[in-house]
């Protein structure tokens, strides 16, 4: 079989999967590449088991075929080669790679040695989602996932399916960011999607994304990459009931003001465990962010509009630093209840569904 392609189509085909390949040293398949070719086209596949990334792209070939090579040495040798038209050719157990002057020779191993691929691409009952509305949304809220693996479920990205609507939530414990997308769903369901596999969302391309589920796995499938993940068990936690309904303390505050008196205040905030202090008074016209320790105390105020009694009430600099860069608004509407109730922040100017909570701290 020989397969012939341009240096860079065959390059970008395969940066798109093997960054999922891991040293594997029990199934030395899984730091393979899969190669389905056809007269037109090549489909590049490569898995952890646990994820499975899949691409295509147009190649000429004498005939249809599959090679199974080591994934990253391929894409180290092609990254090499220069801009040109190159020839992949297999000849019983080695492939030759051939680009002008340069000939390289790699070991396959066979098709069925390989881990039987999951896809769920072409199944009926799949959900189409606008692609740049799901990047936005994602990217808007997987900062607030749990990084630490005991606590599996909130590792991962609840995907809530209502019949017009798919809400999709993250948090750690301490945080939570929720963000809502209309669709048009016949299951209502929840998944936990892990969070990990969002990289690989915000590369893929076209119109919209289609997403299919079973199970166990879900399928994320755009114009030029696809994704298959095993979904994370577990119970999510119910989000809605650590929402405060009630709260009616609002400040309006310049998003762009605020972070800048954040970031001041979180120079001293990193010696005292990020801690930091917000203080309104009633009807005032600015509000007080404040840190202090044994030596050292900074004071920044920043104007705000406000409407409520009088509150004093601790937090994370740094994690309401990472909340805010993520809001796209001119203004917050930030909202609270009492010193030891959550937080709730949302964009003033943006139409959307969004919302951010953040957790207080005790102050001493």
């Amino acid at each position: 079989m020989k397969v012939l392609m341009h240096e860079t189509a065959l390059k970008e085909l395969l940066e798109k999967v093997v960054s999922v390949i891991g040293r594997n040293l029990s199934l030395s398949a899984l730091e393979c590449v899969k190669l389905q070719v056809k007269p037109d086209s090549v489909r590049a596949t490569a898995s952890n088991l646990n994820t499975w990334l899949l691409a295509q792209a147009e190649c000429q070939a004498d005939e249809e075929g599959v090679i199974v090579v080591p994934g990253k040495k391929l894409s180290e040798i092609v990254k090499l080669l220069p801009r040109e038209e190159m020839a992949l050719e297999v000849n019983e157990r080695q492939l030759a790679v051939k680009c002008q002057g340069s000939r390289f020779k790699l070991s396959l191993i066979s098709e069925k040695d390989y881990p039987k691929e999951q896809c769920l691409l072409g199944r009926d009952g799949f959900i189409e989602i606008p692609r740049e509305r799901f990047q936005s949304a994602l990217g808007a809220i997987s900062f607030a996932t749990a990084k630490q693996e005991y606590l599996k479920a909130i590792c991962g990205i609840l995907f809530e399916f209502k019949k017009d609507k798919l809400v999709l939530v993250a948090t750690d414990g301490h945080r939570l960011a929720k963000i809502s997308i209309p669709v048009e769903s016949e299951n209502e369901q929840k998944i936990i999607v892990p969070s990990d596999i969002v990289r690989y969302i915000l590369k893929m391309k076209g119109k919209t994304v289609r997403i299919f589920v079973n199970e166990s796995t879900v399928g994320l499938y755009g114009k030029n990459l696809g994704v298959t993940s095993r979904l994370l068990e577990g119970k999510y936690p119910d989000y809605e009931s650590v929402i405060p309904q009630d709260s009616d303390k609002i400040l309006i505050v310049n998003i762009r003001e605020l972070i800048q008196g954040l970031k001041q205040v979180e120079v001293f905030a990193q010696d005292v465990n990020e801690i930091a202090k917000l203080t309104i008074l009633k009807n005032a016209n600015e509000l007080s962010l404040e840190s202090a320790g044994e030596g050292f105390k900074s004071e920044v105020k920043v104007g705000c509009e406000c409407s409520g009694d009088e509150i004093e009430i601790g937090f994370n600099a740094k994690y309401l630093l990472e909340l805010l860069s993520v809001i796209k608004s001119e203004q917050v509407k930030w909202t609270f209840k009492d010193p030891m109730s959550a937080m709730i922040l949302k964009p003033v100017d943006k139409e959307t569904d969004e919302l951010y909570l953040l957790m207080p701290i005790r102050l001493e």
